[in-house]
C-alpha cells in the first residue's frame, strides 16, 4: 500500500516536470520593468525682474547736451570773407629797402667801418634768387675783412629809376649800382664815374671778359662799368611776314645796326 503511493507521487512529480517543460520553465523569465514614473512637472523659472533703469552720469548728461561748439555748427552762420593782407606798392617797397640800407650804413659807420651800399633796382637782380646770390656775395666779401662793411639795397625795378634819381639829387647817392643794362644805364648819362683811374691803380686784370663786354661800358665818360653777368638775348621772326608787307629783316649778326624811331642806329 505503501509503494503504491510512492509511485503514485513519483507519476505526479514526472507530470509536474514535464509540464514545466513544456511551458519553458528553462527560460527565467525577463523581469517585468519597473512602471515608467511620471518626472517631477518643470518648475517654471521665476519670472524675470526688470534691472531698474540706469541714470545717466554726469559725464553721459553732459555729452547728450549739445556743447556750445556743436550748436555752433549746427547753426548756419555766413562766412566772413579774409581780408587780402595789404600789399605794398613798388614805391613802398622801395622806401622801407632804403631805409632798411640806411640803418645798416649807419651801424656799419659807427662800427667804425666803411660803409658801401650796393643799389640793385635798375635793371636785372631784383628776383629772389638773384636777391640771394647777391647777397651771398655780399656775405662773403664781409667776412673777408674788416675794415669794409659792404651793404645791399635791393628795390623794387619799377621804382628803381625814380629811387636812385632821388637818391642822387639829395646827395645820397650809392656807391655801386648794378646790374644795369643800357636803357639803366642810358638814364643816368653824365652821373657815372670814370674807373679808368682805379682799374690801373689797382691792377684789375679786364682781360678775363670778352672785350665787346668791356667795350659796352665805355662811353664819353670813359669805363664807366664793368661786366657783372651777361646773359643773351634772341629775336625769332617769320620772314614770310615781313616779306609779304615788304619790310626788311630785322638785324641778324651782332654789331648790325637797326632802326629805332625811323633813325638808323647801333645796338
Amino acid at each position: 500500500m505503501r509503494n503504491k503511493r510512492l509511485l503514485t507521487v513519483i507519476g505526479l512529480l514526472l507530470i509536474g516536470s514535464m509540464l514545466l517543460a513544456a511551458c519553458g520553465g528553462g527560460a527565467t523569465p525577463a523581469p517585468a520593468a519597473p512602471a515608467a514614473t511620471e518626472a517631477p512637472a518643470a518648475t517654471e523659472p521665476p519670472a524675470a525682474t526688470e534691472a531698474p533703469a540706469a541714470e545717466p552720469t554726469a559725464t553721459e548728461e553732459a555729452m547728450a547736451e549739445p556743447t556750445a561748439t556743436e550748436e555752433a555748427m549746427a547753426e548756419p552762420t555766413e562766412e566772413v570773407a579774409a581780408e587780402p593782407e595789404a600789399t605794398l606798392t613798388a614805391e613802398e617797397q622801395a622806401a622801407v629797402a632804403s631805409a632798411a640800407a640806411a640803418e645798416a650804413m649807419a651801424a656799419a659807420e659807427a662800427s667804425g667801418k666803411t660803409a658801401i651800399r650796393w643799389f640793385v633796382g635798375l635793371g636785372t637782380g631784383t628776383d629772389p634768387q638773384q636777391i640771394e646770390a647777391q647777397q651771398a656775395v655780399v656775405d662773403a666779401f664781409n667776412a673777408s675783412q674788416d675794415q669794409i662793411q659792404l651793404v645791399l639795397e635791393v628795390v623794387p625795378y619799377d621804382a628803381g629809376r625814380d629811387t636812385l634819381a632821388t637818391q642822387i639829387a639829395s646827395g645820397a647817392g650809392p656807391d655801386i649800382i648794378g646790374p644795369v643794362g643800357w636803357g639803366g644805364s642810358n638814364a643816368f648819362y653824365g652821373q657815372w664815374l670814370d674807373l679808368t683811374q682805379y682799374i690801373e691803380d689797382t691792377g684789375f686784370d679786364t682781360s678775363v671778359f670778352d672785350p665787346a663786354l668791356v667795350d659796352s661800358y665805355q662811353t664819353e665818360e670813359g669805363q664807366v662799368g664793368l661786366p657783372f653777368a651777361v646773359f643773351p638775348a634772341a629775336t625769332y621772326y617769320i620772314p614770310a611776314m615781313f616779306d609779304e608787307v615788304g619790310l626788311e629783316y630785322p638785324p641778324q649778326n651782332y654789331g648790325d645796326k637797326y632802326m629805332l624811331d625811323g633813325e638808323e642806329v647801333d645796338w
